[in-house]
């Protein structure tokens, strides 16, 4: 059964299908519009997204570009997932716009993200997750 799923999500369709899912779930969770016209994954060395469009809480653009791609060095599910370690080998922004702002109460127009992926504080104690970055491309 898990073969078989593997197998059905190399395919791109399928890809952008579930990017289509997580995008409807970020749209709601962030209270804005967050798309994504396509998504590739190739296990365990890169992604590539698509025509990302992120608007902030005022509407206005936050984020769009017509690809990005992800490269990861070395990730495995069997050693990376259990050392909550992750190594971005190359991030490459193609032809893309990021809009960053300070509002009138100080914070900026990204806070409303950092906000609804933070924890409340728990009494749970869990170790972080590491995330290396090598290099970072703005095309």
């Amino acid at each position: 059964m898990l073969s078989i799923l593997l197998l059905i999500f190399q395919y791109k369709p399928v890809q952008t299908w579930a990017a289509k899912k997580a995008t409807a779930y970020l749209s709601d969770k962030l209270k804005t519009k967050v798309d994504i016209k396509s998504l590739y994954i190739k296990p365990f060395s890169s992604v590539v997204i698509e025509g990302l469009y992120v608007l902030d809480k005022q509407h206005d653009t936050l984020i769009s570009t017509p690809k990005l791609t992800v490269d990861l060095n070395k990730f495995s599910v069997f050693n990376s997932i259990p050392e909550r370690k992750i190594n971005l080998d190359n991030i490459v922004l193609d032809n893309g716009s990021v809009y960053l702002k300070k509002l009138k109460d100080s914070s900026s127009n990204l806070q409303f993200i950092i906000d609804a992926f933070s924890n409340p504080k728990d009494t749970t104690k869990s170790r972080p997750w590491t995330i290396n970055f090598n290099k970072v491309s703005v095309n």
